[in-house]
């Protein structure tokens, strides 16, 4: 799928995503690192329980931190999918399904916290306490760590449509899919090497990094696309009220021109499903030329293809970027014609192929179009006008 554009409503999704993001770094470090982790001493027991009674606010402030970071989570997830769904929805779509099974894994084993503190509450009335609440306390661990399994597999899905988004870098997309392997491994070692997980632990700075750094990319996401509404012109030379005649008319369309996202398919799609001969070798060329019709005072009418970073006539400048095509893109589509008795071609070719399409009519003028999509996301329609269409009658 082709770059999104950075709307005002995308923009303030990403926004709310980043601050979201933001309060689940600060409160999950916090509880792990701050509140619980100096409580907690691997393999003693007592000295835990010790820990743990010595300061029970601290405990539950732990608790607490960890169950808003699951709700932020959950809200997190849902604003990601709608941040990156127009880049590729399926992928989004699942992101959003690996990460909330880790929020519900995660506050699940809550309970197992809060096991431990109950337990030790009731330390009198119960044998041996300290050794079962550290059982909970590790039972809590392995959940956590089961949790980050969907976390880092949402993290590796996600990493491809931020790749691909944009108007986030590339550099993000390998972070979190970096983090997401660091994810998988480590609680890998939890459930099968335990003993390796110590030396592996400072591995996890490359996670803090990377969602701290995409965290603050969702922050700021840069100013939205806006639009600039209608373009005044000013005719200094003659007043607009004195003008009598132009002194020319347009006859006819002579070209389109389309800055493509994947050139090699756009070429692909305009040459074999829709038909157009190309006017030279569009092999190995930065831009593609396609014969539509004879036009009009020896100009061919033409569909030009350019590689988006290929500058072309008019002064329109490459760009680094693919640009954003389909809905985020101005041009609505583009409409070839044909006789009418050929749109039934049309349909049974589509089906042949596989490609989705829909038929339109306008009867106010006798128009009908089928219409698809190409590999950019632009819609094609192939029009045709009804034979002995009249105009209706003027009530």
């Amino acid at each position: 799928m082709p770059p999104t554009t950075l709307t005002p409503d995308l923009a303030r999704h990403a926004r709310l995503a980043g601050l979201l993001y933001l309060v689940v770094i600060v409160t999950g470090l916090g509880a792990e690192l701050c509140l619980r982790g100096p409580l907690i001493a691997p393999g003693d027991a007592q000295a835990t329980a010790d820990a743990i009674l010595a300061a029970p606010g601290r405990f539950r402030m732990a608790l607490a931190a960890d169950l808003v970071m699951a709700i932020c989570d959950a809200g997190l997830a849902v604003l990601l999918y709608l941040v990156f769904r127009a880049i590729a929805p399926g992928l989004a779509l699942a992101a959003l399904v690996f990460r909330l099974i880790q929020t519900v894994l995660i506050a699940v084993s809550l309970m197992a916290l809060l096991t431990a503190w109950l337990v030790l509450a009731r330390a009198e009335a119960i044998g041996e306490a300290p050794q079962i609440a550290l059982v909970f306390l590790d039972l809590h661990a392995h959940g956590y760590d089961l949790g980050l399994v969907f976390f880092g597999l949402a993290n590796l899905i996600l990493a491809a449509p931020v790749r691909r988004s944009g108007f986030v870098a590339a550099a993000f997309g390998a972070g979190l899919a970096g983090a997401g392997l660091v994810y998988l491994v480590g609680s890998g070692l939890r459930f099968f090497a335990p003993e390796l997980l110590s030396a592996f632990l400072p591995a996890y700075a490359l996670p803090i990094l990377a969602e701290t750094a995409f965290c603050l990319r969702l922050l700021f996401p840069g100013r939205p696309a806006t639009s600039l509404g209608p373009i005044s012109v000013t005719i200094q030379t003659t007043r607009r009220d004195t003008m009598t005649e132009r002194g020319f008319t347009v006859r006819a369309l002579g070209e389109i021109a389309i800055h493509c996202v994947d050139y090699p398919a756009m070429v692909a799609f305009y040459r074999d499903v829709i038909g157009l001969a190309p006017m030279r070798d569009p092999e190995g060329a930065p831009i593609a030329f396609f014969r539509i019709a004879e036009g009009f005072g020896g100009h061919t009418a033409v569909l030009a293809l350019f590689r988006h970073d290929t500058e072309g006539a008019g002064r329109v400048r490459a760009g680094d970027r693919p640009p954003a095509t389909g809905p985020g893109s101005s041009l609505h589509h583009i409409a070839l014609s044909l006789p009418w008795n050929e749109q039934d071609a049309v349909i049974a070719w589509y089906e042949a192929l596989g490609l989705r399409y829909h038929v339109e009519t306008f009867d106010w003028v006798g128009w009908r179009g089928v219409f698809t999509v190409d590999p950019d996301g632009n819609t094609v329609e192939l029009v045709a006008k009804e034979p002995g269409w009249t105009a209706p009658p003027v009530s």
